[in-house]
């Protein structure tokens, strides 16, 4: 498989992620200063913080583990929290068969404090929140295994690395020191913590003007680049993942299929006068995911790259295997200049359920004006 199709997997614990964002015309921060998203496997832990202090640590049974739960591949535990001072937590449990929450175990021990579970999902989850998950996560952090039981079948999960885990979540938070810390407690009232931070706003361009013929235009840039389709070592079916867009008033986005791969296709895109095709050049859009060190022979490819006119988004989704059980989705919002990171999402270790990757960056979309006017109630 070709580099271009490595993306999720090619991140090192601390997430180091670039300031800015390639675009058809003017630059943009990829990220407001100040606010970086966390993401960090430790032990058999993960973590994740978003750009607004939201965040989940994840354990997922992995090649990490030496098949240590052989029994149940579909053993996991997830800690989510919201941030400021209230902060909902939430614990959820879930299995390959079902359970029953009674017989979870700390250590091999009944925890000290018996939470009220919810049952789900035919009873192969189970979930707490509020005061009762507080008290089983302290209690989790101190401990080396948590098990449960059901339907002939034991499930354990190692508890490695949770304990720096939920520093690090404490840490993001801003709770370190404070009674509603979960690695690291303190004196210091929960009011201390700050207060959570609004995803920033992303306007969508201006709806440009239809394309008269999409397809011919996609066909003619075909024909134009085969110099660059040659150098991706592009070998899809002429025609084949090929679409055209407006982008704006005098430009389209036009995507070329590319790459076959074991369970995913890539594509490259350009963005192209619609005057004069001839002009088109690469869409490259700098990877908040880089490869180390840096891979040329990618720039403009983008794994199941795709564009929605209608919100004037540009998105890619590189799975890291085929069961989707790790990878990363990012997206890209058209503003009328150039485009700018409106999510990522990211799992780097596989396991778990496809596609349940933690958010690292979110944003609100903010229509178009001609679209606002639009949508709002006559008068």
């Amino acid at each position: 498989m070709r580099s271009v199709a490595r993306r999720s997997l090619a991140l090192p614990c601390a997430l180091a992620l670039p300031i800015a964002i390639a675009v058809p015309a003017s630059a943009h921060p990829a990220f407001p200063p100040g606010i970086q998203p966390v993401y960090r496997e430790i032990g058999d832990w993960l973590i994740a913080c978003d750009n607004t202090r939201q965040c989940v640590a994840k354990y997922v049974l992995g090649d990490h583990d030496d098949d240590t739960n052989p029994y149940d591949e579909d053993a996991g535990i997830v800690i989510e929290r919201a941030a400021g001072p209230a902060g909902d937590l939430s614990v959820d449990v879930t299995s390959g068969y079902g359970f029953d929450p009674i017989t979870l175990r700390i250590d091999d021990a009944m925890p000290r404090h018996r939470p009220q579970w919810q049952r789900s999902d035919e009873n192969r989850g189970a979930s707490i929140d509020g005061d009762d998950a507080l008290a089983f996560v302290r209690e989790l952090r101190d401990a080396k295994t948590a098990s449960w039981s059901g339907e002939g079948h034991t499930s354990r999960v190692p508890l490695r690395g949770l304990a720096a885990v939920l520093i690090a979540m404490d840490e993001a938070q801003g709770r370190i020191g404070n009674v509603s810390a979960l690695g690291r407690p303190g004196t210091r009232p929960a009011a201390s913590t700050p207060a959570p931070i609004l995803p920033p706003i992303i306007r969508q361009g201006p709806e440009p003007a239809p394309l008269a013929n999409p397809a011919a235009l996609a066909g003619t840039v075909r024909r134009l680049q085969a110099r660059a389709l040659a150098a991706h070592e592009c070998d899809r079916e002429a025609g084949v993942g090929d679409s055209a867009d407006p982008l704006d008033a005098s430009s389209a986005i036009v995507l070329l299929g590319c790459g076959r791969f074991a369970y995913q296709s890539s594509v490259l895109a350009f963005v192209v006068p619609r005057a004069s095709p001839g002009k088109a050049r690469l869409l490259v859009l700098p990877d908040p995911l880089p490869s180390t060190p840096p891979d040329p022979e990618s720039r403009g490819e983008y794994v199941e790259g795709s564009y929605d006119a209608a919100r004037r988004v540009f998105g890619e989704y590189a799975k890291g295997r085929g069961m989707a059980d790790c990878g990363s989705a990012q997206e890209w919002t058209y503003d009328g200049t150039g485009f700018r990171l409106s999510s990522l999402t990211l799992q780097q270790r596989c396991g778990g359920g496809p596609g349940d990757w933690p958010t690292l960056f979110r944003t609100r979309a903010q229509p178009s004006p001609d679209e606002a006017r639009h949508s709002s109630p006559a008068r």
